[in-house]
C-alpha cells in the first residue's frame, strides 16, 4: 500500500501564505505588495509571516522559486529546460495564473531595485545558466540570452499590445512557431 503524506497545519498555512503571497505579487508591483496584505490574504497574523520567511525579500524569492516550478512542470518533466520553457511561456499564454501572469510579476519586479536585482539573481541561476548548459560551443551564452529574450519579448507583446499573430493562435500553432523560431536562434 502506497504511502501518504498528511500535511501538517503549519504546512497548509505555509502553503496559504505562499499562495496568498503568488497572488498580491502577480498583481501589483513589489514596494506596493505589503507583508501585511500578504498576512491579511492568507489568514494569518503579519507577524507569523515574519516568522515563516523573515523577511519580504526572502518571501519573493520563495514566491519566485515556486511559480517557476508550478509554470515549467510539463506532462514529460525530464524534458530539456528548453521543452520547459516553450511549455511555461505557452501555459502562461493559454492559462495565466490566479492573480495575474509570471509577466507581470517580471515587470512589476523591474520597477523596483530591490526587487529586480533579486528577480535577475533568480533568472540567471535558474534559468540561463541552465540554458546555456543546454546549447554547444564557445557561443552558448549568447543563444541562451537570445533564446530567453525572445520568450519574454513573445510575452510582453502578447500581453501588453495584444499582437493577435503572437497571442492569438491556435495553442499547437503557436507552439510549433515558439520552436521553429528558436531552432532558428539555436541554428544561427
Amino acid at each position: 500500500m502506497p504511502e501518504t503524506k498528511v500535511q501538517t497545519s503549519a504546512e497548509t498555512t505555509r502553503d496559504s501564505v505562499l499562495e496568498a503571497a503568488s497572488i498580491v505579487f502577480l498583481s501589483q508591483p513589489y514596494d506596493k505588495a505589503t507583508l501585511r496584505r500578504i498576512a491579511q490574504e492568507a489568514g494569518v497574523d503579519v507577524a507569523y509571516v515574519h516568522r515563516l520567511f523573515g523577511s519580504k525579500k526572502a518571501l519573493f524569492r520563495e514566491v519566485l522559486s515556486n511559480i517557476f516550478d508550478r509554470l515549467t512542470q510539463t506532462s514529460a518533466p525530464m524534458g530539456s529546460l528548453l521543452d520547459r520553457l516553450v511549455e511555461m511561456t505557452h501555459k502562461d499564454v493559454h492559462a495565466p495564473m490566479k492573480g495575474g501572469d509570471a509577466v507581470g510579476l517580471f515587470i512589476h519586479s523591474l520597477s523596483n531595485p530591490e526587487a529586480r536585482e533579486i528577480m535577475v539573481e533568480f533568472l540567471r541561476l535558474h534559468v540561463l545558466i541552465p540554458l546555456e548548459a543546454g546549447f554547444d560551443g564557445p557561443d552558448a551564452t549568447a543563444k541562451a540570452e537570445k533564446v530567453f529574450a525572445f520568450l519574454v519579448g513573445v510575452r510582453i507583446t502578447g500581453r501588453f499590445i495584444g499582437l493577435k499573430s503572437v497571442g492569438g493562435q491556435t495553442s499547437d500553432e503557436w507552439k510549433e512557431w515558439l520552436v521553429s523560431t528558436i531552432r532558428c536562434i539555436y541554428d544561427n
